[in-house]
């Protein structure tokens, strides 16, 4: 008997291992995404704060807090997008065990109700494949993907106390 291919969890499982791909390669799609606004978020605004000093007092702040909504915002609601995403992983993980150990509950009581059928551990072993490769899987893309969006969180807010320190003199 030769070994198992992820090829043969696609054919076999293909709707669990298919979500949690997908959702993975969103979800790091997001982050890059993401880390892209706000590095041009940084640049833009260390870029046009020097601009914005040569305005009155009264336009700078109408001008920074524009800065802020805008540049910040898309930067934000691509992290909150992303946040969405590594809850979804994990549960799709779970998805994935709970689906593969009613396989192999259901493959072990179709051999304990016809003894004359061959038992083939191999369909019970498929199902605990299963479960192990898709929550060993969500855990392995949401758990990095959690620190990397708290360090784009962090980076925003550092961004966003300079300009407010810079211009709340």
């Amino acid at each position: 008997m030769e070994d198992p291919q992820l090829r043969d969890f696609f054919v076999l499982d293909g709707d669990v291992l298919t979500a949690l791909l997908l959702c993975g390669a969103a979800l790091w799609f997001l982050i890059v995404w993401a880390t892209a606004s706000v590095r041009r978020f940084e640049a833009t605004s260390m870029g046009t704060a020097d601009a914005i000093d040569a305005l009155p007092l009264r336009e700078r702040s109408v001008r920074i807090t524009s800065i802020l909504r805008r540049a910040g915002g898309i930067a934000r609601k691509r992290i909150r997008w992303a946040k969405a995403l590594v809850v979804v992983l994990p549960m799709l993980g779970l998805w994935g065990a709970v689906d593969g150990l009613i396989r192999s509950f259901s493959s072990m009581a179709v051999c304990t109700v016809h003894p004359e059928a061959p038992t083939f551990f191999g369909l019970h072993a498929h199902g605990i494949d299963e479960a192990v490769l898709t929550v060993g899987l969500g855990i392995l893309l949401s758990v990095p993907a959690f620190w990397a969006i708290r360090k784009l969180d962090h980076l925003l807010l550092e961004i966003q106390d300079r300009l407010h320190a810079r211009f709340s003199d």
